[in-house]
């Protein structure tokens, strides 16, 4: 499969899935299991992350709003306000 070019604003959702998700305070919550669009707008509605469990079994999930996660490019993470 062709890849397509990223650029500072873009980046493929393949490469969102698995992206660590902190706290401000630096704490490790979780991570992007999935990313939800919304059907009419096009846009991402929010994100799913994942968290608990142990070699995915007992994992929980909990929905964030996409506009409440800002890439830290420091980190190649997430950061939930």
């Amino acid at each position: 499969m062709e890849t397509l070019d990223e650029d500072a604003r873009v980046i493929s959702a393949s490469k969102v899935t698995g992206t660590n998700v902190y706290n401000t305070d630096g704490v490790l919550l979780g991570e992007i299991h999935d990313v939800m669009l919304d059907k009419r707008t096009g846009k991402i509605a929010y994100a799913i992350m994942s968290f608990g469990g142990f070699l995915g079994i007992g994992e929980q999930y909990h929905p964030l709003p996409w506009a409440t996660l800002k890439y830290d490019t420091r980190q190649g993470a997430m950061l939930w306000d």
